[in-house]
């Protein structure tokens, strides 16, 4: 097994951050420019396929805030948590399974209303979107062929819990996608 853990600080100046920005109704369109930052950690555990089991846990606490006229809140892009997970099993006769799991908290509301700051507040912790949970399933089927040749018949399904997502007032999905293919290693 393998494990990282991995802090992170990123410094973002001067940007022409549009779907950040909440500015007084009498700014000048030059002056719309954010600072902001992002910083976090990351924690990664990490099994290889042997023993026909394999896997991984990543899971990411983060913040990422936009400043504009001396004003700070979260980015829109900012997601509190991140966890994302696999596991695979090989059973007998070169058949493996495996899911995957993607979890991350809602994002932010959005800053901007009609050219000022949402209502004229400025919550450093806005109310937030509604989490997200997604699971993908995939079946293979591997044929061993000569010199260490194969070829493998795979079907997968992204987002079998047909998930849909929340986005400020737009809600997404679901988006589901089935797939059958064929895979070969020469």
């Amino acid at each position: 097994m393998t494990t990282s853990v991995t802090g992170f600080y990123n410094v973002f100046e001067n940007m022409s951050d549009m779907l950040n920005i909440y500015y007084p109704k009498d700014a000048l369109v030059s002056d719309w420019r954010t600072q902001g930052y992002g910083r976090g950690l990351e924690v990664y555990l990490k099994r290889r396929f042997t023993e026909n089991l394999g896997g991984f846990v990543s899971y990411t606490l983060s913040k990422s805030e936009r400043t504009a006229y001396n004003r700070t809140r979260p980015s829109t892009f900012d997601r509190r948590h991140v966890l994302n997970a696999a596991l695979g099993y090989e059973f007998p006769k070169k058949i493996r399974l495996g899911a995957r799991v993607s979890f991350y908290t809602g994002a932010p509301g959005t800053p901007v209303s009609a050219g000022s700051f949402a209502a004229s507040r400025e919550p450093s912790d806005p109310p937030r979107d509604p989490s997200f949970f997604r699971l993908d399933l995939r079946m293979e089927k591997r044929f061993q062929l000569r010199n260490q040749r194969w070829l493998s018949i795979t079907a997968e399904m992204i987002n079998t819990t047909l998930s849909k997502e929340v986005i400020g007032a737009a809600t997404i999905g679901p988006i589901s996608i089935p797939s059958l293919g064929l895979e070969g290693g020469f």
